[in-house]
């Protein structure tokens, strides 16, 4: 141990405590995190831009499932309303879109869509239900 611990250029004790870390908490333990910043994507963004996402997805939980195209009208008009007329304005729409995927989640805004309309019966009297892997027939 003395000989690897002047070969790194370290004391016998920095190399066991580094040894102990190691065993503790695996490779993350060896990487020197005064160098590592935790990465806030939002960080830059208006408080207000983000307010206003929050409440307005709050405000369309229970209406149908929209676009975000007019999820992004609503949040300007909310902005509006309450700071006055152009004083917040949103970013570009893939920069509004990211920003909403970054605080809601995957998804439009007011949830996943609701499932499609089952099939109507064929001419012949059996149904098709669809799968993901294809129809399937029942008579």
């Amino acid at each position: 141990m003395a000989a690897k611990a002047k070969e790194l250029g370290m004391t016998d004790r920095r190399l066991w405590d580094v040894l102990g870390a190691w065993r503790a908490e695996g490779l993350w333990a060896l990487v020197d995190k005064r160098k590592h910043k935790q990465s806030n994507p939002l960080a830059g963004v208006d408080a207000r831009i983000i307010e206003a996402i929050l409440d307005q997805h709050t405000a369309e939980i229970d209406d149908s499932t929209g676009s975000l195209d007019r999820f992004h009208r609503r949040v300007q008009n909310r902005l509006d309303a309450k700071h006055g007329e152009k004083t917040v304005q949103l970013p570009s729409r893939a920069t509004f879109h990211r920003y909403t995927q970054l605080l809601l989640g995957a998804g439009t805004p007011s949830g996943p869509p609701p499932p499609a309309a089952p099939p109507p019966s064929s001419p012949t009297g059996s149904s098709v239900t669809w799968w993901p892997t294809g129809p399937a027939r029942s008579s």
